[in-house]
């Protein structure tokens, strides 16, 4: 069982490059260049679907998001990496295959981007708006 509800739902035309569904069965996957759309997978076609504005499609939990829950990041298509959230020190954007997950650091640190991982306070230069 999976919950989206898409604001349009389309076959996508032929001169756009479609999303491998490997799997039969319903389920959603991300596009690879916009956060805020998805492909919907039907018994191995694609559809394609966007979240309502101001939303962002979220992989794991399936479903469109408001953007404040998941912010539209830009990760690489392969491999796993942390990058430094846009706004906060207290968070990081962990990349994993192309997709961004807002991730907090526990209390008393703060987010490191040169050791790309969470780290004491007082070793992490963050503006104080940020923090």
């Amino acid at each position: 069982l999976f919950i989206a509800v898409p604001v349009q739902s389309q076959k996508l035309p032929n001169f756009l490059a479609t999303p491998v569904c490997r799997d039969r069965g319903q389920y959603l996957i991300p596009h690879p260049r916009d956060c805020q759309a998805y492909f919907y997978c039907f018994d191995g076609q694609s559809y394609y679907g966007q979240c309502n504005a101001g939303h962002r499609f979220d992989a794991v939990r399936q479903s469109c998001l408001q953007s404040t829950v998941q912010e539209c990041y830009s990760c690489p298509a392969d491999g796993a990496s942390n990058q430094p959230h846009p706004t906060s020190c207290q968070k990081f954007v962990m990349c994993f295959l192309g997709v961004a997950h807002e991730r907090s650091c526990p209390d008393g640190l703060l987010f490191n981007p040169t050791l790309r991982q969470c780290d004491l306070e007082q070793n992490v230069q963050c503006a104080r708006a940020m923090v």
